[in-house]
């Protein structure tokens, strides 16, 4: 602060301490100019109904406003008006804006949306402490659960979101310190996976930020009148020090008579009244014998973003001299008011302002105050290593993570997702989730620029088939016979992102027409019902092999037909496929001459095992309907075969042992007593 005092003059035209308080003693009020900010916007909990009935909807914060409701987040048409909204029968999920407007300045917030959900949440029940909780700025609360869960099957599991400013995002019962308003949800998930979720508002006061404008150095004997900005809904209590109360102390004005030597203070606190948030604004003030000298002040040098705003000066600007004062500003380019001691400015370039203030005895003093204009950093461009974009979308595939970053170096960041913070304030964010995710950057001084992407799953899809099989049973006599499953057609992404390294899916074919072989398998009426468990490479003409053996049965013709499909670990890589059927087609029989057909599926059944529980040996009772050669082999869990062995069977009843390998651990298996004709399987426990 540079001070220079132009011109002093002081012309006392009578002499004597009468004199000097001839000349000041009068009231003084000095000019006070309000900016007025933005209202807060309304608080309004989401609701559902069941379908064809109507939904009360009502804002529980701010006090001191009025309610606009529409049907757009801007524009639109005006659907009611007050805080309480009753909407039309809905069939449909319908969503709501609503606005606030200061009753004082008419001003009025942004828009809230407000859901109007159809059918009953279902899941779990999840009760909290309350809905809607209030505090002040810069106070905590406690949020959570009333009492511990009772609905479904325990453990729970815990997460809120959006989880910043919390003590904990994954207890049932956190502390919130929110710096503005925040809706939280809390989603409980039990033991079987189900869900239930419960909302609370934490609304949050802000407060009061008193300034008492006023002289502070002030001639013996002077009456002064004190004044403070009093904002809607908000209560003064006054108090001075060193100095004689004249008139009320609860008003926007306060006046005060010093008639004592040295300092004082006045002090004003502040109180909401709709919420009992406090704060105080003191100034010192010096009583002198004789009259002060002018002192100005234009304050500290600022700094402002290019195309923003800041006050100047200050509310006392000037003190001592003999009120009241005038002021002038230089330059007045980019200046609210130039006449004012504390001003808007909004300069389009770094600029050095110089206040004058004038008494009225017409001494003049001035004081300079710099505003530094900082540029923006840029808008931020948010790139992945990990999915491809586009049309301003990430892609990822269900239930991979994406990791998104700045691909430039900035001073700060901040990462939201749908408008919500979620707690990053890195580079580089990771998650798995959709939705709109914007990116703050800012310099040291504050200035910042944002982008925005969206985050979208892939829906890859797929069409399989095998190859449709037209062949004489001649041709394969000891040979086994390969199907091939191929895909018809593919989206990209399979081939790259959502590449995926293995195939589930049971296959079904005519136990009269085809045996699988090194295959596990399930008898199903006339169906082998093979289950294919496969790593495969979707690069490869051909996804997978299944072999076996053609059968000499009691049809010619089978469809192969795929279902259960799912694709990864899990099957949770969400690839939509759609399975074709395919011909299974024997050639060369007849039922006079050539290869037979034969007129029953199951020439055998494998009606006992014994011991069961096994642990050295086993005894087969099968019975058979005609003199055959069968395989008999031993199953794991895995569908691996452990033993193989091949034995001859008479019509009739046959009982056969064999002897298990002494090293084949403890554990549940199945034998499988089968030839080209057919099967028959059942399952031991095997114990060491």
């Amino acid at each position: 602060m540079k001070l220079r005092i132009l011109i002093t003059v002081l012309i006392v035209m009578l002499a004597g301490t009468a004199g000097l308080r001839a000349v000041s003693d009068t009231t003084e009020t000095l000019p006070v100019f309000a900016i007025h900010a933005l209202p807060t916007k309304p608080v309004c909990n989401d609701t559902s109904i069941d379908a064809g009935t109507t939904a009360t909807l009502r804002v529980l914060a701010p006090v001191n406003a009025s309610f606009r409701w529409y049907d757009s987040e801007t524009g639109g048409t005006l659907l009611n008006t007050g805080n309480v909204f009753t909407t039309p029968a809905l069939n449909a999920e319908t969503t709501y804006y609503v606005e606030s407007e200061d009753n004082t300045t008419k001003c009025r917030s942004a828009r809230i949306a407000v859901k109007v959900s159809i059918g009953a949440p279902g899941g779990l029940k999840v009760v909290l402490i309350n809905s809607s909780e209030s505090i002040c700025s810069g106070s905590s609360v406690q949020i959570g659960l009333k009492s511990a869960m009772t609905d479904g099957t325990a453990p729970y599991k815990y997460s809120w979101q959006p989880a910043t400013d919390l003590s904990s995002s994954t207890d049932s019962v956190v502390t919130a310190s929110p710096d503005e308003t925040t809706k939280y949800t809390l989603t409980v998930t039990d033991a079987n996976d189900t869900k239930g979720s419960a909302n609370v508002n934490v609304i949050v006061y802000p407060q009061p930020d008193p300034q008492i404008a006023g002289n502070k150095n002030i001639q013996v004997g002077t009456s002064v009148t004190y004044s403070v900005i009093t904002p809607a809904g908000t209560n003064n209590k006054w108090s001075v020090e060193n100095g004689t109360e004249l008139g009320s102390s609860s008003g926007d004005t306060y006046q005060v008579r010093w008639d004592n030597l040295g300092t004082g203070k006045i002090i004003v606190e502040q109180t909401l009244a709709s919420f009992d948030c406090k704060a105080s604004d003191t100034i010192i003030v010096t009583i002198s014998q004789d009259v002060p000298q002018l002192v100005v002040n234009a304050g500290i040098d600022k700094g402002v973003c290019r195309g923003g705003s800041v006050q100047i000066g200050d509310v006392n600007a000037a003190s001592g001299g003999t009120p009241p004062y005038t002021y002038q500003w230089n330059p007045s380019n980019g200046l609210s008011d130039h006449k004012i001691p504390n001003p808007i400015a909004q300069p389009n370039q770094t600029t050095t302002y110089r206040l004058s203030v004038t008494d009225s005895q017409n001494s003049t003093v001035e004081d300079d105050v710099t505003v530094t204009i900082y540029p923006f950093p840029g808008k931020p461009e948010i790139v992945s290593p990990d999915a491809k974009f586009e049309n301003n979308s990430f892609y990822i595939c269900n239930s991979a993570s994406i990791t998104l970053m700045s691909k430039d170096v900035y001073d700060g960041y901040l990462w939201l997702k749908d408008g919500n913070k979620t707690g990053v304030t890195s580079r580089q964010l990771e998650t798995i989730e959709t939705g709109v995710y914007t990116l703050i950057v800012n310099t040291q001084y504050g200035c910042a620029d944002t982008s925005q992407v969206n985050v979208a799953k892939y829906t890859p899809q797929i069409t399989l088939k095998f190859d449709d099989v037209k062949e004489n049973p001649a041709n394969h006599k000891g040979k086994t016979h390969k199907i091939h499953l191929k895909k018809v057609s593919y989206s990209d992404e399979l081939l790259g992102a959502c590449k995926p390294d293995s195939l589930y899916m049971t296959v079904l074919i005519h136990k009269s027409i085809f045996f699988p072989k090194g295959r596990q398998f399930k008898d199903s009426a006339n169906w082998i019902i093979i289950i294919v468990a496969d790593r495969i490479d979707l690069s490869n003409e051909d996804l997978l092999d299944i072999e076996g053996s053609i059968i000499l049965g009691d049809t010619n013709f089978s469809e192969i037909i795929i279902r259960d499909i799912s694709w990864g670990r899990y099957g949770k890589l969400g690839i939509k496929t759609f399975p074709v059927k395919s011909k299974f087609e024997l050639t060369g029989l007849s039922e006079t001459g050539g290869l037979r057909l034969l007129k029953f599926s199951k020439p055998f059944s494998l009606m006992q095992i014994k011991p069961n529980p096994a642990s050295d040996e086993i005894e087969m009772v099968i019975n058979c309907t005609e003199n055959n050669k069968v395989e008999v082999n031993i199953y794991n869990t895995l569908g691996q075969i452990v033993q193989s062995a091949k034995i001859e069977l008479l019509t009739g009843i046959n009982t056969k042992k064999i002897e298990l390998p002494k090293e084949i651990p403890s554990g549940i298996y199945r034998i499988s007593v089968g030839n080209m004709n057919g099967f028959d399987t059942k399952s031991i426990i095997i114990g060491k």
